[in-house]
């Protein structure tokens, strides 16, 4: 049968921001071979009155290891819009089955 899971995760400057042009690499497991995995990023504001806060997902991998051990999601998230954010969550959905 199949099923759909997800997980959330955020960052929080700790008395910094996540300036433009700045990336963050993260990596997950708990998901198997074959699940469908998708992932986003989601800033939560900028700052100075600028409502947007633009991020990007990329080098997107799945590094599987032989023999025992699941497989590790790996990717970035960049600040591509003009202003500082104070922090960003991101989010990890799969399907299995």
């Amino acid at each position: 049968m199949t099923s759909v899971q997800r997980a959330f995760f955020s960052w929080v400057g700790p008395g910094t921001y996540f300036d433009p042009g700045e990336s963050h690499d993260w990596w997950m497991t708990g998901f198997g071979y074959g699940d469908v995995v998708s992932v986003t990023a989601q800033s939560v504001g900028g700052l100075d009155g600028d409502t947007h806060g633009v991020l990007r997902v990329d080098d997107v991998r799945v590094d599987r290891p032989r023999g025992a051990g699941g497989p590790t999601l790996l990717f970035r998230i960049t600040n591509v819009g003009g202003t500082p954010v104070p922090g960003y969550g991101f989010g990890v959905g799969w399907i299995s089955g």
